[in-house]
This record gives structure tokens, C-alpha cells and sequence, in this order.
């Protein structure tokens, strides 16, 4: 499918889908949106050209050949609306370059993949989710770091064919982020883990990250950071919608500091909260942290501390009272 006409929408007003039996959208400016139902089973899906691809209605994608590693480099494409881009087998990895933004109530689904999202690939990458549902690999089956990183920030050159350094960012300003963990895969089982190879950078600024799987929350007991929630990133900026780590279906551990967002100044950040949408968990911080906004622990929530050191916060509540 060839655009050539910038700003243009495809629709269906009887409920049809759009098949795309070849599986390519060239977008070449502007923007095209599609909201009718999208079938891209037949020969996965790519998008290339320098505008921009809108997914406003279902997508359904099956790569090929199915049940073998696949690497797709996505770029400039948003999801909006009630859009949805869900991949249906179990081994392609979505390499992100330049920009994939999630809005409103849009789903991304790459839970059936075993290796989830990547940044990496020697490029500039960067997904922003403003809402919705953002579904990375939901387990970890614990062989190397290829099992079920969820998302991987940042890469080793030579590790599935990168070609240098990485720019990998990942802006979680909305919506629901499902996944099991979230770490730069340079070297991370090491002991310690090797530093990124470029950057990798993960923001908080109000959506909520929930974990999909548990893990240690005991400091004595600090599993590499390929198997925490998160770690081994270059930073963890806290913005002004501050940080939500939902801990109601899952106990985890953060082996990462949660810094103050230096782009702030002196403006305070907005702090951490340890919640929970459901039972009691536990949350487990491994590093001293800067950020400077309230620490806030729901009531069935508890907050084990794995570092030395003291940190100044705006306040402390726990359970709505303050201490």
C-alpha cells in the first residue's frame, strides 16, 4: 500500500478490514490514518516513508516465518483512539528507530512475543506512551536475557546484529506499562552487569508500571538486573507526574536509582508512589534515589530499603496520612 497524498484517512463504515497481503504501508508525508480493521497476518507488517502511520482500529500481525527469530524496525507510527496493534506469534522482536507514540485508549500487544520490544540496533529510539496499554513479555522462563526481557533498552553492538551505539528512551506519561522487566541488555547477567553501550534511558511522568512476574524482594538476595522489574539503565528520571509502581499482582524489585528529572531544575518532581489496584505487595528499592517529590505507600503496600544512605523527600505518607 503506497500513500502518496499527505493527511488521509481510510475508513469503513460496513465493519470490513483492510488486508494487507503484502504487509508494507509507505506513508511518504503527512499523516495516514487508518480506522477501519487491519488483517496483516498474511506477510507481517512494515511501514516505511518519512510521514506518519495512525492506527486507530484493530491490527492483527503475524510475521514471517512464524516461530523463528524476526527483527522489525518500526518508526513513526502512532496508535490513537481505541487502536490496537497486537503481534499473534511468538518470536519477533519490535526494534524501534526514531519515534512510537501510544495515545488515548490504544493497545499495544507484543505479549506473545518471547522477546518483547527493543530500542537498540545502533540507532535513535524512542516510544512515548501518553495512555492506553503498553503489553511487553508477560514471563521470564530464566535462560540468559532472551527468555522474557519485556523491553530492552540500549544493546551490545554485536548482540542480534546491532551495529553501535544506542539512543534508547522509553517516556511513560500515561496509560498502563505490563511487562516483566525493563533493562539495558548489555552484558546484564554479569556480576556486576556492564553499563549501557550509548544510552538507556527510562522516564517516569505518571503512567503506572505494573509488573507481570515477581521477583527477590530480599536486598541479601539481588538477582541481576535482567530479572528485577528494572535495572542497569543509564538513568530513571522522575518528571512532574512522578513515578506509579503498582505492586498488586506482583512483588518486585527496582535495582535502579529513581533520579530527580534534571530537565526540572529546582522544581520538585512527583515523587514516588508504591500502590496497589488490588491486594497487598511488596516493592523493593536496591539503590538510592534522588528524586525530591512525596513518598506516598498505599495501605497494603509495603516498602523494603536495600541501600545505605539517606534521601530527602517533600513528604511521607502511607496510606493517605501523612507521617
Amino acid at each position: 500500500f503506497n500513500n502518496k497524498v499527505a493527511n488521509q484517512t481510510i475508513a469503513s463504515t460496513s465493519g470490513r478490514t483492510l488486508a494487507l497481503s503484502g504487509g508494507g504501508v509507505e506513508v511518504q508525508a503527512g499523516t495516514l490514518s487508518i480506522s477501519c480493521p487491519i488483517d496483516a497476518t498474511a506477510n507481517g507488517f512494515t511501514k516505511s516513508g518519512s510521514g506518519v502511520l495512525n492506527i486507530a482500529g484493530p491490527m492483527q500481525v503475524t510475521y514471517q516465518p512464524p516461530n523463528a527469530w524476526t527483527f522489525h524496525q518500526v518508526s513513526g507510527i502512532e496508535l490513537s483512539g481505541t487502536g490496537s496493534w497486537t503481534v499473534a506469534n511468538d518470536f519477533p522482536v519490535m526494534n524501534v528507530v526514531g519515534t512510537v507514540t501510544v495515545n488515548d485508549n490504544a493497545t499495544l500487544d507484543w505479549s506473545s512475543s518471547v522477546s518483547g520490544i527493543a530500542l537498540r540496533d545502533g540507532e535513535t529510539g524512542v516510544l512515548v506512551q501518553n495512555g492506553g496499554l503498553v503489553k511487553g513479555q508477560p514471563v521470564s522462563s530464566g535462560w540468559g536475557c532472551c527468555s522474557g526481557p519485556g523491553f530492552i533498552l540500549g544493546s551490545k553492538p554485536d548482540y542480534w546484529g546491532g551495529t553501535g551505539e544506542s539512543t534508547a528512551e522509553y517516556n511513560l506519561n500515561g496509560g498502563i506499562l505490563l511487562v516483566a522487566s525493563i533493562y539495558n541488555i548489555n552484558r546484564a547477567w554479569d556480576t556486576p552487569p556492564a553499563p549501557p553501550n550509548g544510552s538507556a534511558v527510562f522516564r517516569f511522568n505518571g503512567g503506572i508500571l505494573r509488573a507481570t512476574q515477581g521477583d527477590s524482594t530480599d536486598p541479601g538476595a539481588i538477582k541481576e538486573a535482567c530479572t528485577n522489574l528494572m535495572g542497569n539503565l543509564s538513568h530513571a528520571y522522575v518528571g512532574l507526574g512522578g513515578a506509579k509502581i503498582d505492586v498488586a499482582s506482583y512483588s518486585c524489585g527496582i535495582n535502579q536509582a529513581l533520579e530527580h528529572d534534571p530537565a526540572l531544575g529546582n522544581t520538585p518532581d512527583g515523587g514516588l508512589r508504591a500502590m496497589s489496584t488490588g491486594g497487598p505487595g511488596t516493592l523493593a528499592l536496591y539503590k538510592l534515589s534522588s528524586f525530591t517529590g512525596p513518598l506516598a505507600i498505599d495501605a497494603n503496600v509495603s516498602v523494603v530499603l536495600g541501600y545505605t544512605g539517606d534521601q530527602r523527600v517533600a513528604g511521607v505518607s502511607i496510606g493517605g496520612v501523612d507521617q
